[in-house]
């Protein structure tokens, strides 16, 4: 018996002269004797048991809200996941993708599991687009073989909420509508061809100035600034005036010669249905088409709904 013990870890070691040494799975040759390679991670779907990497059964997932506003800029978040069948993190390369371009796009698609997963973010397409709303899928695949999915999510692209009318502002030329409610004025109000329009501002901003000769005076601003993002067109709710934003809030600020309500924290709401601006010689909007709501945060009854449509 200790003979034929001697003999296989001979024939292991690599101790016969005539013949050359064939390592498993999970060893390697370190002179003429078998190791172990326990250190060194095995290959995309195996797992180390024993001395050898062996296939496993892997499950993978993707966690993203189902139903997702398709403003055209809010970050959605994305997890994805892939766990062996001894319940540990597969530790692989991964790629994400969307099943239709028009429904937006993920924003890192090469992913590396860890013990946590691994996550992105999917920015939604804009919902004032006919080819955006509907449904769509996020599928992970193996970096290996991005052809097979191995996991799949649906999502349903809704349209954001509507932020107040362009009904009175489809005229010709420019318009400013308010119909307010003890909010500079009591009903409604427009004002087109007899008042000034003095617009600017950049790719993050628009600034009107509309003057009535020897009458009213208003101001709007509205920014992305504070969201790191050009204005487009999109929904944005609960904007301030821009010296008060916060990261991540979107500025609106409206104000005029007529009766504001006093110590009123002004909240804005507002919906760009259309700008172009131009770079040179100096940022400059061109056209701007939005509407709004403005109201007193601690008395939301006080309030101006309306909106704009200016063309250079």
């Amino acid at each position: 018996m200790w003979w034929w013990v001697a003999l296989g870890l001979a024939a292991c070691a690599g101790n016969d002269p005539g013949g050359s040494v064939e390592c498993g799975a999970g060893t390697t040759l370190a002179g003429s004797t078998c190791v172990s390679t326990a250190g060194e991670r095995c290959g995309s779907g195996t797992s180390l048991v024993g001395t050898e990497c062996v296939a496993t059964s892997a499950s993978y997932a993707i966690r993203v809200p189902r139903m997702i506003r398709a403003d055209g800029r809010t970050p959605v978040a994305v997890r994805v996941f892939g766990i062996d069948a001894a319940e540990r993190s597969t530790r692989e390369r991964m790629v994400v993708t969307v099943s239709r371009p028009s429904a937006g796009d993920v924003v890192s698609t090469d992913l590396i599991l860890d013990d946590i997963g691994a996550g992105t973010n999917f920015i939604p397409c804009q919902g004032q687009l006919a080819s955006c709303l509907g449904t769509a899928s996020l599928s992970m695949a193996r970096a290996a073989d991005p052809a097979t999915p191995v996991a799949t999510a649906e999502i349903e692209l809704v349209a954001p909420p509507q932020i107040g009318s362009l009904t009175q502002c489809f005229g010709v030329g420019n318009i400013l509508y308010l119909d307010g409610q003890n909010f500079f004025y009591n009903g409604p109000t427009s004002f087109t061809t007899q008042a000034v329009f003095d617009v600017f501002g950049g790719p993050d901003r628009a600034v009107l100035h509309v003057v009535v000769p020897n009458g009213p005076a208003f101001s709007m601003e509205l920014s992305s600034r504070s969201l790191g993002i050009p204005l487009i067109p999109s929904v944005y709710e609960r904007g301030v005036r821009l010296d008060m934003t916060v990261p991540g809030q979107p500025a609106f600020d409206l104000v005029g010669n007529g009766d504001v309500p006093t110590s009123c924290a002004a909240i804005g709401d507002f919906q760009v249905h259309q700008i172009s601006t131009v770079a040179a010689p100096g940022d400059d909007v061109t056209q701007i088409t939005a509407s709004f709501t403005q109201y007193c945060e601690f008395d939301p009854t006080r309030r101006v709904t309306g909106c704009v449509h200016y063309s250079d």
